[in-house]
C-alpha cells in the first residue's frame, strides 16, 4: 500500500476489506441487542478513521522523537500523505481532520473524554495486546514491543486501561527509548524521502512500537 503502484495498492487494499468481512458482532446492551443497523462492523468508517488516526499519531510520535523534529513544510506534506492513503482503507475525506491543527484538537478530544477504555472488557484485552502470550512469538520481543508501547502511550490511556508498566517494564522502555534517541541521530538522512517513507524504510523499530500501540486501538474504541 505505500511502496507499490496503484494496482497493488488496491490489491492490498482489498485484502484488508477481506479480513475486516469477518470482523463483526452485535452489541449487548442492558435491554438487550442492539438494532442490526447498529451491530459492530470492521467496516464503520468512523472507527476506521480512529485507527488511521493512530497510525498517523504514533508515526509522528516515533519519527519526531527519535530521528529529529519536522520542520514546518514536512509536517504538512506527511499530514497531506496519511489523508491520502487513508482513503485506501475506506475512510471517506469528510472524515479526517482538515489540517494538522484539527486533527490535534480531534486526537485531544478523544483523550481526554470518556469514550476511551473505560469497560473491563477494554482493559482486558489491553492486557492481552501487551502481555501476549504464545510459544512461537519469543518473549523478550513482546517485553521490547511492550515497553516502548508503554513509554510512549498518552499517560491517560495507561491508567484508564489499567495497564501501568511495572518496574522491569519500566527500566527497560527508558533505556531502549535513550538508545533509540542516540542511536537514530548517528543514522544520515537518505536525500529526497519523505518523512512517512524514510520511517518505514529505516525505521524498523518504529514497527515494533507502532504495532502494539496501534493494536491498542482496537481496545480503546
Amino acid at each position: 500500500m505505500v511502496f507499490g503502484n496503484e494496482r497493488t495498492a488496491r490489491g492490498a487494499a482489498r485484502q484488508i476489506y477481506g479480513v475486516n468481512d469477518h470482523i463483526h458482532r452485535y452489541v449487548e446492551s442492558p435491554d438487550g441487542l442492539w438494532p442490526e443497523d447498529e451491530a459492530y462492523t470492521a467496516h464503520d468508517a468512523s472507527l476506521l478513521a480512529w485507527v488511521w488516526a493512530t497510525l498517523m499519531d504514533t508515526t509522528e510520535m516515533a519519527f519526531t522523537r527519535w530521528v529529529r523534529p519536522f520542520d514546518a513544510t514536512e509536517a504538512d506534506t506527511f499530514y497531506a500523505e496519511m489523508r491520502s492513503f487513508a482513503r485506501f482503507l475506506g475512510i471517506p475525506d469528510h472524515l479526517l481532520p482538515a489540517d494538522r491543527k484539527a486533527f490535534a484538537s480531534y486526537l485531544e478530544d478523544m483523550l481526554s473524554g470518556d469514550l476511551l477504555g473505560t469497560t473491563e472488557e477494554s482493559r482486558s484485552v489491553a492486557r492481552q495486546v501487551l502481555w501476549f502470550d504464545h510459544r512461537i512469538v519469543p518473549s523478550p520481543l513482546v517485553q521490547v514491543e511492550r515497553a516502548l508501547a508503554l513509554a510512549t502511550l498518552d499517560p491517560r490511556i495507561v491508567d484508564r486501561l489499567q495497564i501501568r508498566p511495572d518496574r522491569g517494564d519500566a527500566e527497560l522502555g527508558r533505556r531502549l527509548d535513550a538508545w533509540l534517541r542516540a542511536y537514530y541521530g548517528r543514522v544520515p538522512r537518505l536525500p529526497r524521502v519523505t518523512p512517512s517513507l524514510y520511517v518505514l524504510v529505516r525505521r524498523p523499530s518504529i514497527g515494533l512500537v507502532g504495532r502494539a500501540r496501534s493494536a491498542l486501538a482496537q481496545v480503546w474504541a
